[in-house]
């Protein structure tokens, strides 16, 4: 694996940074989708339970929309979420549903004041809905703003969350150096996720010097909660000999925990392993099988592997 193929691990999805709720791990992403002559009132739609309720309110039923940000709001059925009713007070509203409107308003009321008041987690949360357009109008500058003021703080997930938005130029200016510092506040608070991009970072030396003494360090980190990425990483600085003795046997090892979690890289690297007998006895019929789930996974990009 050539040196170049590691910035594949700091790459953002395409669409937007994948980020997850702050304070709350019951956001639905996904979005309703308007039909045809729903009613207005919700008509034949009365639903009281969530699991009733959901499949109604994704199709565009008003009431339906309206009862399943009550139980977000309420905790009834599910855990609370002010994002998630917000969101479906708000969908509900536009069909010009009861008091959703006015509901919905009181709610993010009462979000931005606490985020104003200091609450990190409703800094968080509003950065959330600033950065997906979720809820509210999609406005970077404003979610960055309040990612910053809830990371400062120390949100984990505010953390980890700049770190990812200064690593791509495409939503705000990149600056490696501020990921790397907001990585590793995650990192330290104990974030694997967090703890392998450091890492990463570290291995290509980009927004710090390359250390990669530094990039083991955090890639065991990472690797010893059970990071796929993690694991691939130490393993790779192990099959290599950077920063720790060169040591096939346990870069099979740690490129089969990965493998196991279905990590397309640790698959990959384990047929070739099994192919060649490196740490471990050759193995024609393992490295096919570890190859073809690979490649179940998608094109490897080249004869060279994932």
């Amino acid at each position: 694996m050539k040196r170049k193929d590691w910035k594949a691990l700091l790459a953002i999805p395409l669409m937007a940074v994948c980020l997850s709720a702050c304070g709350e791990n019951t956001v639905q992403d996904k979005k309703p989708q308007e039909t045809a002559g729903s009613p207005a009132t919700g008509a034949g739609s009365v639903c009281k339970t969530f699991a009733a309720c959901e499949p109604l309110a994704i199709k565009g039923d008003a009431q339906a929309q309206y009862e399943l940000a009550s139980m977000f709001h309420e905790g009834r059925g599910t855990a609370k979420s002010r994002i998630s009713a917000i969101y479906w007070f708000g969908n509900s509203a536009q069909k010009g549903y009861a008091d959703a409107s006015a509901r919905r308003e009181a709610i993010l009321k009462d979000l931005e004041k606490s985020a104003g008041q200091g609450d990190a987690e409703a800094q968080c949360d509003l950065a959330w809905m600033y950065w997906h357009g979720y809820g509210l109008p999609r406005d970077n500058a404003k979610a960055v703003a309040w990612f910053e003021k809830s990371a400062g703080k120390g949100n984990i997930k505010a953390q980890y969350s700049l770190g990812e938005i200064y690593t791509d130029d495409r939503w705000v200016q990149q600056d490696l150096a501020k990921a790397a510092h907001w990585f590793e506040e995650a990192a330290k608070q104990g974030d694997a996720k967090a703890q392998n991009k450091l890492s990463t970072i570290y291995y290509l030396g980009k927004g710090v010097p390359q250390d990669y003494a530094k990039a083991r360090y955090w890639a065991e980190k990472s690797a010893g909660q059970g990071n796929d990425e993690g694991q691939v990483l130490l393993g790779w600085l192990y099959e290599k000999g950077y920063s720790v003795p060169q040591d096939y046997a346990k870069a099979k090892d740690l490129y089969e925990k990965a493998a196991l979690q279905g990590n397309q890289k640790g698959q990959d690297k384990l047929a070739v392993f099994y192919r060649l007998g490196k740490g471990t006895p050759k193995d024609p019929a393992k490295a096919n099988y570890w190859a073809d789930k690979a490649m179940q996974q998608g094109d490897c990009g080249s004869a060279g592997g994932c």
